[in-house]
């Protein structure tokens, strides 16, 4: 005898996100992971390449993003490659403002040049990085 699902509820809010099935008197099944979801661990190093179609700079601890999968940090990238994740670095005072400075120059430069970047960033949430280094390909 075959199962009917007669519910099917989509989690789009949760790390990983996930489908949930239920069928009459079955229980339920959990399917997961859904893309856009990374599937590599928290604090792992790693890469995304691509044009940026967004680059905002904002007051320092206003964080961007949901509650729940915040990003803090001040300069905000975000990559057409990678539509739902957030990449950022924060511009604060100390010994990493040269490095981060010299990252926003960079990033400015190939924003308003159309030109692709690659970001090599810690993942730090669901779909949240800090980057670590900014690279612009020609």
């Amino acid at each position: 005898m075959a199962l009917r699902p007669n519910s099917l509820t989509y989690d789009y809010r949760s790390c990983p996100r996930a489908l949930y099935v239920s069928t009459f008197n079955s229980g339920l099944l959990r399917l997961s992971p859904f893309s856009p979801d990374w599937d590599y661990p928290m604090n792992s190093l790693q890469v995304a390449i691509g044009n940026i179609t967004l680059l905002r700079v904002h007051d320092l601890e206003t964080g961007f993003g949901p509650p729940d999968d915040e990003l803090d940090a001040e300069a905000i990238v975000l990559l057409d490659t990678e539509p739902e994740k957030a990449f950022g670095f924060k511009l604060r005072t100390g010994a990493d403002r040269p490095d981060a400075h010299g990252k926003l120059l960079a990033l400015r430069d190939a924003f308003d040049n159309n030109r692709r970047v690659r970001l090599e960033f810690l993942r730090t949430g669901c779909r949240t990085g800090q980057i670590v280094r900014v690279i612009s390909q020609h």
